[in-house]
């Protein structure tokens, strides 16, 4: 299935140490952001519609 809106949450303040990700679909720091996102929308919903990535600059 072909996701319609695609979610780019970018890190670039600071430093990433040990919670820089070390695969692309694994969240780091946007959990709550998304879960916050999912819950308003329904997690069926938002997992049909919505591609979510982070990406540290």
């Amino acid at each position: 299935m072909t996701k319609k809106t695609a979610v780019t949450v970018i890190h670039g303040i600071g430093s990433q140490g040990e919670t820089t990700p070390t695969r692309t679909s694994k969240l780091v720091f946007s959990n709550e952001l998304r879960d916050c996102i999912a819950r308003e929308l329904g997690e069926a919903q938002f997992d049909a519609e919505f591609a979510w990535r982070e990406f540290f600059s």
